[in-house]
């Protein structure tokens, strides 16, 4: 029996500002041409679906898209929803969609989804576990203690029927620890305070497979079978690997398996470049002559300039239109960079505060009186009318 394992897709994610739709459009169509060279009988998508509770109708059209083009008359799709997800309306139509192989685990009420499949070698429960949390659990536990994540998952893993003639599969979305030692972790993750949400490895004794979500470099936990799969993309500096892959899992006879990673590329890479204002501007020019595609990268510029720099941002992004974060190394603090404006928030705007905000993210800076009169006699005056009452 044959699993593709993916995770942490974050649709509709932003990233300091700027929109990854375009990359991920271009990811998910890498990871479904992928699926089709493996053709696995099931693909296991742990957590984080969206980046939001509430996605944007291009997030909520772009996974209907993914997903139809994956289901297949012979193949599961079994989905958890992760902490950014809304359990509820991720499994809108769970019950329907159910009948034509898509698997969508809703909040947790007391007892785990258990999928069956079978194979030449028998059947193979995949048991979903949604994202929990104490507060998730307590209503169910009876009056028992649950006072830490480890209390819930340990719980709902006890209130679920397995077998122990077949072969097990766990999906979870957990901040996971193999005997005290910490995962590998990046700034794109949720950060948690003490060890109140971490889970050990030992819970999972019961399972062939564990496929899990939340963290976003992809990594086993102790044992090759308890897994990370990883975000497809990278969300933050701090991943700097080109690590990205999708994991396959041949679940054999008597619960052995095998593991094969498969290496993504993304449309845009995110990394960090360093240099001089000058050897940055030159190596700009060069790739931009040269039409080199990397220089469209997502970057974190970092200059190493002792002199002071006037407006270097604007005349960077000439070269490098996709630069996130600047940082002056010798000032030892960031450029403050102003990310794109969401959709949601422009329908607020007026006219000239829309264009303030353009102006603001092309040139690094906001607009001088001599262009404020500009604009006044351009007859753009809402956003000027609006601060000087507000002064």
């Amino acid at each position: 029996m044959r699993f593709v394992h993916l995770a942490d897709l974050h649709i509709g994610i932003r990233v300091n500002g700027f929109s990854m739709l375009d990359d991920q459009i271009h990811i998910l169509d890498q990871i479904l041409g992928k699926i089709e060279e493996i053709n696995p009988d099931g693909v296991l998508i742990a957590g984080d679906v969206y980046d939001k509770a509430q996605p944007s109708s291009q997030a909520v059209k772009l996974l209907d898209e993914f997903l139809q083009r994956m289901l297949r008359p012979d193949r599961r799709v079994l989905i958890i929803p992760g902490n950014h997800d809304s359990p509820e309306r991720l499994s809108f139509g769970a019950g329907i969609l159910s009948r034509q192989g898509l698997h969508i685990a809703g909040p947790y009420e007391g007892k785990l989804e258990i999928v069956t499949m079978r194979d030449e070698f028998g059947e193979a429960d995949i048991a979903l576990l949604p994202f929990l949390r104490p507060a998730s659990v307590r209503p169910f536990a009876g009056g028992r203690d649950i006072e830490s994540t480890a209390d819930a998952v340990s719980f709902a893993l006890s209130q679920s029927d397995f077998y122990t003639d077949k072969r097990r599969i766990l999906l979870a979305h957990q901040f996971v620890v193999a005997g005290g030692q910490l995962p590998l972790r990046s700034e794109s993750e949720t950060a948690y305070a003490g060890g109140i949400e971490a889970i050990d490895i030992s819970l999972f004794d019961a399972f062939d497979y564990v496929a899990l979500g939340h963290l976003h470099k992809p990594q086993k936990m102790g044992k090759d079978h308890i897994r990370y799969a990883g975000s497809p993309l990278k969300y933050s500096f701090a991943e700097s690997k080109p690590d990205k892959s999708i994991v396959q899992i041949d679940l054999l006879d008597e619960g052995e398996i095998l593991i094969t990673e498969h290496r993504l590329e993304p449309l845009h890479d995110l990394r960090e470049i360093k240099g001089s204002f000058s050897d940055l501007i030159a190596e700009g020019a060069r790739l931009l002559w040269v039409d080199d595609p990397v220089r469209l990268d997502f970057l974190k510029v970092v200059l190493t300039d002792t002199e002071v720099l006037a407006d270097p941002l604007p005349n960077l992004r000439r070269y490098y239109p996709n630069i996130m974060q600047m940082q002056l190394e010798r000032a030892r603090y960031d450029i403050a960079i102003e990310g794109q404006p969401q959709a949601e928030d422009l329908r607020s705007l007026s006219g000239g505060e829309m264009f303030a905000k353009f102006y603001q993210s092309r040139e690094g800076r906001g607009l001088s009186d001599k262009e404020r009169q500009i604009l006044n006699r351009l007859k753009i005056k809402d956003f000027f009318v609006r601060e000087e009452a507000e002064r």
